[in-house]
């Protein structure tokens, strides 16, 4: 990789983290990784969700149920899984599809 430098305030590369900046400087970082930095991707991603998802229906659904239509349920119910499941080259009793469940 490169190595770049990035002013976290203006003139911020000529001044030291000392004892007494050093709360400043974190949340600057801080700021920098989880904001700045992946503005670019963030904003790609924004704009092709809004491009599907936008419009009055997306006001319906609060936030954790807008996730879990992304995401799908956090929980997953192994037994159901496991029942559901179809084998090709394998049994529902082969150690393999034992070792699997």
């Amino acid at each position: 990789g490169q190595v770049t430098t990035v002013d976290l305030k203006p003139g911020g590369a000529d001044i030291p983290v000392t004892e007494a900046n050093r709360e400043e400087y974190a949340k600057l970082v801080a700021k920098y990784r989880l904001e700045d930095a992946c503005r670019g991707q963030f904003d790609a991603f924004q704009r092709g969700f809004l491009l599907i998802c936008d419009g009055a229906a997306l006001s319906f659904v609060t936030p954790d149920e807008l996730e879990e239509l992304i995401c799908g349920e956090p929980h997953l119910d192994f037994k159901a899984l496991e029942a559901g499941a179809q084998y090709d080259g394998f049994s529902p009793k082969s150690d393999v599809a034992r070792w699997f469940w």
